[in-house]
């Protein structure tokens, strides 16, 4: 014949005495170790993410700069070209209108 018990004396492996404290809540000293880990470990992390904002902040400055650079080298080409154009045209112009003079003689 099998008798069976009401309540278990243990439960998890643990005394059911202990089982009790452990299933409700983590103690003081629990969550203490707990938030020091996590602080120390922010301690190590924290600098290291803002000296990487600020090295992506430079890069980024970098490439804007290069960027502005550049547009000034382009509008000072494009400002020569027009202006070697119009030179051309004003000469062009003037030697058109030198022979149509030379022709009315």
């Amino acid at each position: 014949m099998v008798r069976f018990q009401s309540r278990p004396q243990h439960v998890y492996g643990l005394p059911r005495t202990l089982t009790v404290a452990r299933i409700t809540g983590f103690t003081l000293i629990e969550l203490l170790v707990v938030m020091t880990i996590i602080a120390t470990l922010l301690t190590l992390a924290v600098p290291r993410y803002f000296g990487g904002v600020d090295r992506a902040k430079e890069a980024v400055l970098k490439q804007n700069l290069a960027t502005l650079r550049d547009c000034i080298v382009w509008e000072d080409a494009r400002i020569a070209a027009e202006s070697l154009l119009n030179e051309c045209v004003v000469t062009a112009r003037a030697e058109v209108s030198g022979s149509h003079s030379r022709a009315d003689l």
